[in-house]
Formats: structure tokens, C-alpha cells, sequence
């Protein structure tokens, strides 16, 4: 069986919830309260996709205004992004278009999946059709609609996007 390991990163608006994407996928753990990240943080997880071992290093980076210099140091040899928005927050969906800007100017291949988060929210404002042409239009390797207080597709999101990098690495048998 081969192994690989990815640097991933989670980018988007400040309380979409980017940290507690992360929290359930590594720990299968849900905080209710908000503490926005300050800077980063990092965390790994090893996981089984397609009889490859797959050991993600997760970077978790502020959304706020004030870390957009930082931000795109954290960025540097990314394999690939999640990049987030709040499926209940349509700015920060809007937003994405200068996410995906940021991220390209430091990673111009590195797939990425857009994850519209909190899907257990009853006021969703965020039409699933308009999604999906947005996600077209940006190019995303995969767009997964997910709940990270439930757990709803988490692990899925994070499992398109080890296939959608594993499917760009030339070098990875598969």
C-alpha cells in the first residue's frame, strides 16, 4: 500500500467555521462556542482513501482582515484548499471569488473543494442551484454541502479533496 502525506488548507470568512470542520474530522468534536483563530493553528489526521494512507497536515488560518499578509505565508506548497463559506452567510459565500484570488496568487494548480457549512442551520439562504454555478465557475475540484456541528459530510469533504489531489500527483501510484 502506498502512503502520502498532503498539506491542506481551510480558508475562508471569519465564522463560517472552518476550525470546527477540523475539530470533527480529527477529533469527531463540536464546541458550541466561537473563538475566531488567531493566526494558525495545525493539525494532522491519517486516514485510508483508496488503499493509499494519507496523512493530511491541516492548516487552519484566520479569516480576518487583519491576517491577509500572514495568510498567504500559511499558504506556501499547499497540496490543496476547503475553501468555506457559511451556507446561512450569503457575504461570505460572495466572498469567495477573493478567497479563491488569494489562494491562487500562492497556489495557481492546488485543487480545491468548496464546503458550504452549517448545513443543520434551518435558515439557509443560499439556493443549491446558485452554488453549484459557482462552484463551476471557479473551477472546484468537488462542492460538498456539510454540518460540522452534526458531522454531515464532513469526512467526505475532506475525502474529494485527497482524490482530487491524489488524481494531479503523477509521482503517486495509484
Amino acid at each position: 500500500m502506498n502512503s502520502s502525506s498532503f498539506k491542506v488548507v481551510l480558508a475562508g470568512d471569519l465564522n463560517v467555521g472552518k476550525t470546527s470542520l477540523i475539530y470533527r474530522f480529527v477529533d469527531d468534536f463540536f464546541a458550541e462556542d466561537y473563538l475566531p483563530t488567531l493566526g494558525f493553528q495545525i493539525f494532522v489526521k491519517n486516514l485510508r482513501l483508496d488503499n493509499i494512507s494519507i496523512d493530511f497536515t491541516i492548516w487552519d488560518v484566520g479569516g480576518g482582515q487583519n491576517f491577509q499578509l500572514l495568510r498567504k505565508n500559511y499558504y506556501v506548497r499547499s497540496d490543496g484548499f476547503l475553501l468555506v463559506f457559511d451556507l446561512g452567510a450569503p457575504e461570505s459565500f460572495n466572498n469567495l471569488d477573493k478567497w479563491l484570488a488569494e489562494l491562487r496568487e500562492v497556489c495557481p494548480k492546488a485543487p480545491f473543494v468548496l464546503v458550504g457549512n452549517k448545513n443543520d442551520i434551518p435558515d439557509k439562504k443560499i439556493p443549491l442551484a446558485e452554488i453549484n454555478e459557482k462552484s463551476n465557475s471557479l473551477g472546484a475540484s468537488g462542492t460538498i454541502i456539510t454540518s460540522a456541528k452534526t458531522g454531515f459530510n464532513v469526512k467526505d469533504a475532506f475525502n474529494i479533496l485527497g482524490r482530487a489531489i491524489i488524481a494531479i500527483l503523477p509521482t503517486l501510484e495509484k
